[in-house]
């Protein structure tokens, strides 16, 4: 083989490798919503409860309603949460833009039929990860924690899921870990919110297999 030749092959290989090498990389992601697109039918509308647009790759989510205690968005298409791995990872990124007093919320929830976790960060650094029993009517808090936030910049959240177990981190930061009951292959629905009279951003939204 001459040295031209073999120039050639190792270069053909270096591709190979790396195309596969990217491949894998994005099978990782279930999910790698960037609102690009809306290809997953995110609600876009514009009421007197909310604002909701996607717009030069963020999504916008507005609360204008005063008498309720926020306003949440989910997707038409929420077939990306069946069949899920035994590890994997809910990444986001949050920026609040407007908000009416110096306390507000937001941050997502996930559903199973008769469960809501909600996983709540407030302007003031105050995190809390709480369950809804819709059978019995109540709700206890599974995490809580405050750290240093700054609310104009962007707020990076990772919920860390083992099998029923699950570990939060926001900025980098622990805020402990706790056990969902119910089973975590497939949520009934995945939904992001804002307290009343407050706007967020959201960058982008991940699911990984771990």
């Amino acid at each position: 083989m001459t040295v031209n030749r073999l120039f050639k092959t190792l270069i053909i290989v270096a591709a190979i490798t790396n195309l596969i090498s990217c491949s894998t990389e994005k099978s990782e992601y279930i999910i790698d919503e960037q609102f690009d697109t809306n290809k997953l039918g995110w609600v876009e509308e514009r009421t007197d409860f909310h604002y909701l647009n996607i717009r030069k790759g963020e999504y916008l989510i507005h609360s204008l309603d005063t008498s309720v205690a926020r306003s949440s968005t989910g997707t038409m298409a929420g077939r990306y949460l069946y069949d899920l791995p035994m590890q994997y990872e809910i990444t986001t990124s949050v920026k609040l833009v407007k908000k009416n007093s110096n306390k507000v919320s937001f941050g997502l929830f996930l559903y199973s039929s008769t469960l809501e976790y909600g996983f709540t960060i407030y302007s003031d650094g105050e995190i809390i990860v709480s369950e809804y029993d819709y059978n019995r009517e109540s709700s206890i808090n599974l995490l809580s924690k405050k750290i240093k936030l700054t609310p104009s910049d962007s707020t990076d959240i990772m919920i860390s899921i083992n099998d029923m177990g699950f570990e939060l981190i926001v900025n980098d930061i622990s805020i402990g870990t706790a056990t969902f009951r119910t089973e975590t292959s497939s949520w009934h629905d995945l939904r992001l919110f804002t307290s009343s009279g407050s706007a967020i951003l959201v960058d982008y939204l991940r699911i990984k297999e771990k």
